[in-house]
């Protein structure tokens, strides 16, 4: 009898279950399908095999990163994977049901003892919280969708850092300072003076203008510019080519003085340029653009100062410092960061204009305290 095979193949036997099991099997090999098809075509009486820190891996690559993620994206999940793998042997050999919270602190202490890529030191301790975090996601969507929940726990849940670390641990806020005035007139004039690129020089104007990260405003298309509204904002929302850091991320910022000077600039240029790109800012726009402008703005920065708390996020930390300066309440001051507000009531409630009247208020006494010449275009 003939058993009809992919490929328009076919293979002969003579009956029996058995024989049957044992071709299809070799052709599932040949072609390289599932290996559990293939463990459950020869072994069809056996148990189902305990869900793995493999599956929950393979899990979280098709859920989280979708089937086209970005380059950055995939190779920080391959890291993270990499280095579980290093402190724990072949995921593929490890249930979930048998991960144990001795495990969990040795992946830790290992990402601790990690030497950074550059080979300068150790990863920091923010790094490594960051690490923990993808693998406790990874391995929680594990036990979920694996219905392992309530009989299986994450030990990488309220993993805290050692002792040892906790005196030098700094958060990423207290490792860059606002930059001096002086420093700040001195890296505008250069950028505004020696830069050859004018989107760079925008980018530069609507960073220290809004407190927004440098991908928030690289990332910009031409839509997230309102300039028709009764208080002309920018969006700082998800696209294409820009994901955000959280939830609370996404927000509208009130553009005010240069600010607003510079989004309309922005507008007139994009309009010369290609009309069918959405960005704002399309030479950034792309995988790896806000750190190419980053990169670039920086070695202004460098040029100025070499104190390494001086660098281009410091004008958050410049915004941040103006807002308590001038009285600017919490609610707006997280509303304008993109930082998570305690109370529901600030998250929820409110309009986008009632939104954007308390953080122009707020923003435009905060833009008052910088510094002579902090605004400055006509060097």
């Amino acid at each position: 009898m003939l058993l009809p095979v992919r490929g328009g193949r076919s293979l002969y036997y003579d009956g029996g279950d058995e024989q049957r099991r044992e071709i299809l099997a070799d052709e599932i090999e040949r072609v390289g399908g599932d290996p559990l098809l293939h463990r459950a075509v020869i072994h069809p009486h056996a148990e189902l095999p305990l869900p793995t820190v493999a599956d929950a891996a393979r899990l979280y690559e098709k859920e989280r990163l979708g089937p086209n993620p970005k380059k950055s994206a995939k190779d920080t999940f391959k890291r993270v994977v990499r280095r579980l793998e290093v402190s724990l042997g072949p995921l593929g050999d490890l249930p979930l049901a048998s991960l144990t919270r001795d495990q969990a602190r040795k992946v830790r202490d290992d990402l601790l003892a990690t030497p950074k890529k550059s080979g300068q030191g150790l990863l920091l301790v923010s790094s490594v919280q960051r690490e923990l975090n993808s693998i406790k996601a990874m391995i929680a969507l594990g036990i979920m969708e694996h219905d392992l929940k309530g009989e299986v726990s994450n030990p990488f849940e309220n993993l805290s850092m050692p002792a040892s670390t906790r005196k030098g641990f700094v958060s990423e806020w207290e490792e860059r300072d606002p930059l001096p005035d002086e420093i700040l007139v001195a890296v505008r004039r250069r950028i505004l003076t020696r830069t050859r690129r004018p989107d760079l020089k925008l980018i530069w104007r609507l960073l220290q203008a809004t407190g927004c990260r440098g991908a928030e405003i690289s990332g910009l298309q031409i839509a997230d510019v309102v300039l028709d509204a009764p208080i002309p904002h920018l969006w700082v929302r998800w696209n294409a080519e820009r994901q955000l850091k959280t939830k609370t991320s996404t927000r509208p910022i009130p553009l005010i003085g240069d600010g607003l000077n510079a989004a309309k600039a922005a507008l007139q240029m994009a309009s010369q340029t290609d009309q069918k790109n959405p960005a704002l800012f399309p030479f950034y726009s792309h995988e790896g653009g806000p750190d190419a402008a980053s990169g670039a703005l920086m070695n202004h920065v460098r040029n100025v100062t070499k104190n390494p708390r001086h660098v281009v996020y410091s004008l958050r930390h410049n915004i941040k410092s103006w807002l308590g300066q001038s009285g600017a309440s919490e609610r707006d001051e997280n509303r304008l960061l993109g930082h998570a507000e305690a109370a529901v009531g600030n998250r929820y409630y409110g309009g986008i204009e009632d939104r954007l009247r308390g953080t122009s208020v707020a923003l435009e006494a905060a833009l008052a305290l910088a510094p002579e010449g902090a605004w400055r275009t006509d060097y």
